[in-house]
């Protein structure tokens, strides 16, 4: 009996009337884990980024603006998220609104075209998948664009695939057209050129079959919004304060390939390059070849741009669904493959990968204070014991000036000698920016100051560092 289930379970997603019922429920699943708790943590600094940003482009500042008045170079994300902060007041929990929503809309979306590229039973494993992963989840709770960056990549993506397959114009038109919106989102947008790009020699070298729908007509169709975007971008954003450009030290490689490697999953990352290798080359699956250079080109080219830049993990982030939709192939594969008391097999694989977010899921929740740091409790203990004659120096000041109310001083331009010539005490709010940018004022931080609270937050091995001192002459 149980073991005839993986087979009618098998049967059931392949009905009509069940897929969506399935889908239903995936959404549901996805809307409460990103619900949940949605405004319980404070902002980290590039939420209050987000939120300074919004309302400077419509001409109002909330906090000091110390920036360049044409800092806001992608008004579609920052539109949204004023929208929400006007409807809903400004508060963590409605600058987070919009893109958890999108976090949640992402799941029906994408599982049609997954759908139309395999069978229902790999899109709705994908989705998922992609519901349950902590990645996803906490870029949905977040008052950033990295939500809706990944659905119109993936978007994107997934239509050129189809578009080439059935040699549609209207399929590369809306591609190109969805690039573009990603790359006006983010500029790092730009990272999924690198798998369409390498399409065409991976099938070179794996002496697939093309593609009906590769042609010139086509790539022109689909070239024309990236290419009016790039000349916007290069107008505004590439084009300006070069020397900042100059002045940006390189990263470092391993450890961008090691925190990918971490919000994705290891078991996850582990069963996808398994199944690549059997459904490229074994199967000779050409949709499966396309998702493998989608999950692993990106990241490639993040990797390489790492040696002369600082780049980030969560730039690879819009790979996340090409290596969900490539786990829920191999289980698919593994369940069409495998008979009787075998399903059960297909079945733990796909239990291991499920629970394995999950896990990471609860630490998320319970004991990780959303993988964020924890600038608002830091800020609430200053702003009980402080007195009105006492100055609060910060790492980075915007932190404070949202939280306090007040312009705060930045650590980087304070001087020793001018903290003990006024006499004052003196509230230091400082993050693991302390340990890099300010070791000057570091050093005489550490021997005239006490510790006076601690709000770290453990995610791993990494230390989200929060602490508050006191200075009293």
């Amino acid at each position: 009996m149980i073991a005839s289930f993986g087979s009618r379970l098998d049967k059931a997603i392949k009905k009509s009337k069940y897929q969506y019922l399935f889908l239903i429920a995936i959404v549901l699943l996805a809307g409460l884990l990103r619900f949940y708790k949605l405004g319980a943590w404070g902002f980290w600094l590039d939420e209050i980024y987000s939120v300074r940003d919004a309302f400077h482009l419509t001409g109002q500042d909330i906090v000091q603006y110390t920036g360049d008045p044409k800092d806001v170079y992608y008004p579609i994300s920052y539109a949204l998220i004023r929208l929400a902060l006007a409807l809903l007041g400004v508060n963590e929990w409605s600058a987070r609104l919009v893109p958890c929503l999108v976090g949640i809309i992402s799941i029906p979306i994408l599982y049609f075209p997954v759908r139309k590229m395999f069978n229902s039973t790999v899109g709705l494993l994908a989705v998922l998948l992609l519901a349950v992963s902590p990645w996803h989840l906490y870029w949905s709770q977040n008052a950033r664009f990295y939500s809706l960056l990944l659905l119109l990549c993936n978007l994107s993506l997934l239509f050129f695939y189809l578009g080439l397959e059935t040699d549609s114009s209207k399929y590369a038109i809306a591609s190109g057209a969805l690039l573009a919106l990603a790359m006006l989102t983010h500029v790092a947008a730009v990272i999924i050129l690198s798998a369409l790009v390498l399409y065409l020699p991976v099938l070179k070298l794996l002496r697939l079959e093309l593609p009906i729908g590769f042609n010139l007509k086509n790539i022109i169709f689909f070239s024309l919004a990236p290419a009016a975007s790039v000349v916007y971008l290069g107008l505004t954003v590439l084009g300006r304060r070069p020397e900042e450009v100059t002045n940006m030290q390189a990263g470092n490689p391993l450890r961008m390939f090691l925190g990918v490697a971490f919000y994705i999953g290891v078991p996850l990352i582990c069963f996808v390059l398994a199944s690549l290798v059997y459904l490229a080359l074994v199967k000779r699956s050409r949709p499966a070849a396309f998702l493998g250079v989608g999950a692993v080109a990106p990241i490639l080219l993040v990797a390489v741009a790492s040696f002369f830049a600082v780049t980030r993990n969560r730039y690879a982030f819009v790979t996340l669904f090409s290596w969900t939709a490539l786990g829920a192939c191999g289980i698919a594969e593994l369940l069409s493959q495998v008979k009787g008391k075998a399903k059960l097999l297909a079945l733990g694989v796909l239990m291991i990968l499920v629970l394995d977010s999950f896990s990471e899921d609860v630490l998320y929740y319970k004991f990780q204070n959303g993988n964020r740091e924890d600038w608002r409790s830091a800020f609430e203990y200053v702003k009980q014991n402080r007195t009105q004659e006492d100055l609060v120096a910060v790492t980075f000041p915007a932190a404070g000036d949202y939280y306090l109310g007040e312009t705060t001083l930045w650590i980087a331009n304070l001087k020793p000698e001018d903290v003990e010539f006024a006499g004052r005490r003196v509230w230091f709010v400082e993050n693991d920016a302390i340990d890099w940018d300010y070791p000057r004022i570091q050093a005489w931080i550490k021997e005239n100051t006490k510790l006076v609270a601690n709000f770290d937050v453990q995610v791993s091995i990494r230390t989200h560092k929060m602490r508050v001192l006191l200075y009293e002459p």
